[in-house]
């Protein structure tokens, strides 16, 4: 399928710039947010506390369970208020079945969808159609039914437009959840994953390590490649986790999984975090309240 070059005007990137700058404002203390968050009765409460504490700019949580769904938006919540900045690549949340109705309904162009984006300025029709149709395909092409490879929870990076976390709703029905779960045990003790990352949160976690990648390029950095090619392959796999030894974007989602999952996390998750504060601040040097 032929990918047409994206177009924008020198006003609309301007728009763009200023959307990738956006800032998450902390209206209400952590904790109450959490509170309100845990408190939902129903997802279509739990969607109504997301849009008005602005946590993302569109959700849909076709498929998952109230309980799954609050523990990605607890997730995303306690990530927004340490890194504030991470809004703007903050797009959506939600199921795979909620981000793929959606890019359907963008590629018809439904307004009331493209508002709630707040692209109705940045993105002509065309580059909506487009976009939204890439994004079909990335989805399309993620493994979430394999057996052999099966992907629970993806981050899409979408120029900052359509940028999302989700959660494959089949992972979390009946049986399959409770092989999910068996799975997390299993890939922990195993060394699959790292220490106390054993649940859904570090799953969540691990994809919101990739959001903030997307936003700071930190797999990219020059300080974090070298202390990345100063393990052996073994060495990521003893003192991190087998998945971690993947590629250098996986090192770093991994020790992010493990900081925010441990009281204790071990010196490379640790090494990475406070690399991740010092280039973040470094990045947003006004510094946020």
């Amino acid at each position: 399928m032929r990918r047409n070059k994206l177009s924008f005007t020198k006003e609309q990137k301007q728009l763009l710039k200023s959307r990738l700058t956006r800032v998450f404002l902390k209206s209400y203390d952590e904790k109450y947010v959490i509170n309100k968050i845990e408190g939902a009765n129903n997802i279509t409460e739990l969607e109504q506390i997301v849009m008005s504490n602005d946590i993302c700019d569109y959700c849909s949580f076709a498929g998952l369970h109230l309980e799954v769904a609050k523990i990605l938006i607890c997730g995303a919540t306690r990530v927004l208020y340490l890194f504030p900045r991470i809004r703007s690549r903050m797009c959506f949340l939600g199921s795979v079945s909620g981000y793929r109705n959606t890019m359907r309904s963008l590629c018809l162009l439904d307004r009331d969808i493209i508002e709630k984006f707040k692209i109705r300025d940045i993105c002509s029709d065309d580059t909506i159609i487009n976009l939204a149709s890439r994004t079909l395909i990335f989805i399309d092409n993620t493994e979430y039914d394999n057996s052999d490879a099966n992907i629970t929870a993806e981050a899409y990076p979408v120029h900052g437009i359509f940028d999302a976390v989700v959660l494959d709703e089949g992972d979390f029905k009946g049986l399959a959840y409770r092989r999910l779960l068996n799975s997390l045990k299993y890939s922990h003790a195993t060394g699959h994953h790292p220490v106390g990352c054993d649940s859904v949160i570090s799953t969540v976690y691990h994809e919101f390590g990739h959001l903030l990648d997307f936003l700071i390029k930190l797999s990219d950095n020059e300080e974090f490649l070298s202390y990345y090619n100063s393990f052996t392959k073994e060495q990521i796999e003893k003192n991190l986790s087998k998945y971690a030894a993947t590629n250098a974007k996986e090192f770093f989602a991994e020790a992010f999984s493990e900081y925010m999952s441990n009281k204790k996390p071990r010196s490379i998750a640790t090494y990475l975090w406070n690399l991740l504060e010092k280039l973040y601040q470094e990045k947003y040097k006004k510094g946020e309240k």
